[in-house]
């Protein structure tokens, strides 16, 4: 099953050079993630809006806030997914140009940010064992992982060689061979986000009866 009308029209109109790429992974972001408590607001009869919160955070140059969390300002490329209850980030997604992907300069510096955007989120989200992130250069997208507990990074890091005639890809391109937009990107992208709200539900499950965090996405 594809992606919504919504997400389909924001991917036409990216591609069309009216609006960024950025653009399009925040829609597919919201349809993801879209969800509700079973309960009710205690000052309202409305059901409260989903547990997950989406900011425009933090270029990885600043330097970390006080409170061990990076200073936040807007950035169109970089978005994180937050879990409202748990006051922690999940995952997030930085968009590069797709012109870059085939640049290997690019691709090994889109690849240390990734890694150090992880280990600063994890400053100030102890209360998850994983963090989740994307790295897109337009449709294409990889996906990363940071484990906490030992401190691995999947995708593990390619070491730079020692010699200087030799050369490595620290960041080859096929990590980026997932299109967004195609059938089984889209089933990698869900796989992603149940793996996220899976972790979410077992850190802070609302009713014992059900799985309120997840929903059905297709």
């Amino acid at each position: 099953m594809p992606w919504s009308l919504d997400v389909s029209l924001y991917c036409a109109l990216v591609e069309s050079e009216q609006l960024e790429y950025g653009v399009l992974y925040n829609a597919v972001l919201r349809e993801c993630f879209r969800s509700t408590f079973p309960r009710l607001h205690p000052f309202s009869q409305s059901p409260i809006c989903s547990p997950f919160h989406f900011c425009l955070p933090t270029d990885p140059s600043l330097p970390v806030g006080s409170s061990g969390c990076p200073t936040f300002k807007r950035l169109r490329s970089y978005e994180v997914v937050g879990d409202m209850q748990l006051k922690s980030a999940l995952l997030f997604v930085a968009t590069k140009p797709v012109k870059f992907l085939t640049m290997p300069n690019k691709r090994k510096v889109a690849d240390e940010e990734m890694r150090e955007r992880l280990r600063q989120l994890s400053l100030c989200s102890t209360r998850v064992p994983k963090l989740f992130g994307v790295c897109a250069f337009g449709r294409n997208f990889a996906f990363y992982k940071y484990d906490r507990v030992t401190g691995e990074i999947t995708p593990p890091k390619i070491p730079q060689p020692d010699s200087i005639d030799e050369t490595v890809e620290t960041a080859p391109i096929e990590w980026w061979s997932t299109n967004v937009m195609d059938e089984d990107g889209r089933e990698k992208f869900l796989e992603l986000v149940e793996e996220v709200k899976s972790m979410a539900n077992e850190l802070l499950p609302i009713d014992p009866n059900a799985s309120i965090l997840s929903e059905d996405t297709s």
